[in-house]
This record gives C-alpha cells, sequence and structure tokens, in this order.
C-alpha cells in the first residue's frame, strides 16, 4: 500500500514538473511568435530589423500558421490566457501582409489591361500564375524550373571581365523575346547572381533572360554602370544566334539601384528592341532622394549617392540630373511597370511616385503598382505576397509589350 502511494506521488510530481515545463516553453512560443509577428508591422530601427522585417512580412503566413497552432493548444488557466492573448495578437499582425495584398490583387488584373492593353486569349500560355495572389503558395512555395545558366563574358573594361548570366530553357534554334536583369546593392555592391528566382521563371515561360554584372561604385562612379548595361545590351543582342534571342524584342529589368540603371537605358538609348522596362522599389529622381535621404539608422542613402555620382549635389548637379530616369520622360519613353512598397526604409515610394505623375503628364503606357505592406527587396520570396503579385504582373506585362504583335 504505501509502495502504490509513493508511485502515485511521483507519478504526480513527475506530471506536475512536465506540465509546468510545457507551460513554459509555450509561454515562450508564443513570445517568439508574437514578436516574428510583430516584425511584420513595426517600423525597422537599423538594418537588422529592416531585413528582419522582410522575412516576417513576406514569410507571414508561416508566422500566421504558427500562431494558429499555439492558439489551438493553449490550456485553460492563468498561463493558457497569457498565450491565447499572445496568439491573437500574432494572428492580427501576422495576417495584416496578407489581408493588406487582397485588395492590390483583385483589381490588378483590370489596372493592367488599363494601363497595357487586355492579354490576348493566345497569349496566356506565356505565363505560369493565374491569379495575382494563391493562398496555398504562401506555404507550399513556387515551383522554379531547374536551368543552369551559361556565363557570357560580354565586356572587358580596365583589365576587367565583365560577365552576365543567361538562362533559357528554349532550344538553342528557337528566337524568343530577350529580358535582361540588372541587380541593385546601391551601386556598391550586388551581383548578377542574387534574385535569380524570377529569371527562372521567365526563362521557363520561354523568354531568353541575362542578368548582368557592372562597374561598382566608388571605384567606377557615374556614368561607368550605365555604360556597362548599355554594353550588355549590345552583347546580349551580338550573341543572338547561339542563344536563340529575338533582338527586336528586348525587355530591361531592374530592382532598386539596377532599376534607376534600367530605366535610364530604356529612357535614353532611343533603342527601339527595348519595348518595356520594369522598375521595382527603384530611386528616379537622385536630386530629390539627396535631398529627402533615407533613415541613416536603416541605410546611408546619402553615401551611395555621393559614391556613385563623385561627390554631392552641390558639388555634382548636372550628374546628379543626367542620372535621374525622370529627366528623360516623353511620349516616346517605352512602356514602364513600376513595383514599390509604400512603406520602402531605402528608397522612398515618392521616388515611383514622381515618375508615375511625369510618365502620366507625357502620356506614356505605365503603371505604379504599389503594394501599402512591402519592404524593400520584398520580391526576394517568390511565394510571398509581393513575390506572387509582381510575377503576375511582371509575366502580363512582359506578355503584352514583347509578344503583344505575334497573334494580336
Amino acid at each position: 500500500m504505501a509502495k502504490r502511494r509513493t508511485r502515485v506521488t511521483l507519478q504526480k510530481t513527475t506530471a506536475s514538473r512536465a506540465g509546468r515545463v510545457w507551460a513554459a516553453a509555450h509561454i515562450t512560443i508564443a513570445v517568439v511568435v508574437f514578436v516574428v509577428a510583430l516584425l511584420a508591422v513595426l517600423p525597422p530601427q537599423s538594418y537588422r530589423l529592416f531585413q528582419a522585417r522582410l522575412v516576417a512580412s513576406e514569410g507571414s503566413a508561416w508566422t500566421l500558421l504558427a500562431a494558429c497552432l499555439v492558439l489551438l493548444t493553449a490550456r485553460p488557466g492563468r498561463r493558457g490566457f497569457v498565450v491565447a492573448t499572445l496568439a491573437v495578437l500574432s494572428i492580427a499582425a501576422a495576417a495584416t501582409p496578407i489581408v493588406r495584398a487582397q485588395p492590390v490583387a483583385s483589381s490588378l488584373p483590370g489596372r493592367l489591361a488599363s494601363a497595357f492593353g487586355r492579354l490576348p486569349e493566345t497569349h496566356v500560355a506565356v505565363t505560369r500564375r493565374r491569379a495575382p495572389l494563391v493562398i496555398r503558395d504562401l506555404i507550399g512555395g513556387v515551383g522554379l524550373p531547374d536551368l543552369v545558366p551559361r556565363t557570357i563574358v560580354y565586356a572587358t573594361v580596365d583589365s576587367r571581365e565583365l560577365l552576365m548570366e543567361v538562362f533559357t530553357a528554349q532550344p538553342s534554334r528557337a528566337v524568343t523575346p530577350g529580358v535582361i536583369v540588372v541587380h541593385g546593392g546601391g551601386w556598391r555592391g550586388g551581383t548578377r547572381t542574387e534574385f535569380s528566382g524570377l529569371g527562372r521563371h521567365l526563362a521557363g515561360l520561354g523568354y531568353v533572360v541575362a542578368s548582368v554584372d557592372y562597374r561598382l561604385a566608388p571605384g567606377w562612379p557615374f556614368p561607368a554602370a550605365r555604360d556597362d548595361v548599355a554594353a550588355a545590351i549590345a552583347a546580349f543582342k551580338a550573341h543572338a544566334l547561339e542563344i536563340g534571342l529575338d533582338t527586336n524584342r528586348l525587355a530591361l529589368v531592374g530592382r532598386s539601384a539596377g532599376a534607376q540603371l534600367a530605366l535610364l537605358a530604356a529612357y535614353t538609348l532611343h533603342d527601339p528592341a527595348v519595348k518595356g522596362v520594369v522598375s521595382f522599389y527603384g530611386p528616379t529622381d537622385l536630386a530629390y532622394g539627396y535631398e529627402h535621404p533615407a533613415d541613416p539608422k536603416v541605410f546611408d542613402s546619402t553615401s551611395a549617392l555621393v559614391a556613385y555620382l563623385g561627390g554631392r549635389l552641390l558639388d555634382r548637379p548636372v550628374a546628379y540630373r543626367m542620372a535621374s530616369p525622370i529627366e528623360y520622360v516623353g511620349r516616346a519613353t517605352p512602356p514602364t511597370l513600376l513595383i514599390h512598397g509604400t512603406p520602402d526604409e531605402l528608397v522612398e515610394v515618392e521616388q515611383s511616385r514622381r515618375l508615375d505623375r511625369r510618365l502620366r503628364e507625357a502620356g506614356a503606357p505605365h503603371l505604379l503598382l504599389e503594394l501599402p505592406w512591402a519592404s524593400h527587396a520584398c520580391d526576394y520570396f517568390l511565394r510571398g505576397p509581393c513575390g506572387q503579385i509582381s510575377t503576375y504582373a511582371v509575366e502580363r506585362f512582359l506578355a503584352r509589350v514583347l509578344r503583344g504583335g505575334e497573334r494580336d
């Protein structure tokens, strides 16, 4: 009898200890999920927190799922109440990017059709995403073709080889439109290998996609990078036979600093082969950018501009003007798709809004796709709300401007 009581007591003690451990772990998990959820909605106060916010915002579906599991496993009692409260708050915060993406996704097909013309049914084959935002893809991800790029030396400057990586899923005898992707990095960093997901995706749709390097500041200030992008376009065409490129149908896609370069090339080269340009959160008015810098705790945009343009605005006003795509807008400006997050901490959304107004005044076909929840570089995660919506927009924009004359 005494042994049985001892055994029962030990079992109760063990169960009590396990319960306390579980309760402590449960609260810890709830707090961690809550902090991650908050990162998706709070403005960052440092570059590290900006990076964390980017991941939390575009991966918010996973946080939402975790918060729901925490809520479902909450037990009665005071600690359970704390856990449940944190879980509910986490659900509200984590759901914010997805909820705010819904109206953007709903209106996007109509806005694209209004800006660039409705995509003919015969062109749907060159798009893959059937809807701007697919909830299951937020968790399951977006499949990409397994393509191995071909590296080409497109120029040699100052004994340095400049490279491009070419993705193509077409047989070499096929001739298809081309897309040139220009990386970001504040003109001082970045490489052609960054953000390869969209390039592989577009290659899988039948485009020849080239991602290019260029000379970086401060070693090579403006106009070195601009000249390199122009040289990359010429070299892309020169390799047309071996890569199956239609040299009469090209589009440029740039991110951040690369968007400034892509816009500048599209607007100033006056190349009839360039049928359109896509800018992801690009600076378009560099004088405005100098006068309205980003929060230096997050990103020192002033030093980036000074390095790129060889001096301050007061010392180099002509360079700031010459490097600003907004200065070259006219009726002949190629169709332009602008994609920008409203709370962008590195490049103010006003940069795209200013170009949007100038394009509207000139009567040039364009669309500003503003994403009210999205951070800078939000398209890095193709599965996220920004990644899905921007990929849908780019697919249809390219189909219209590069294939619009095929079977209309």
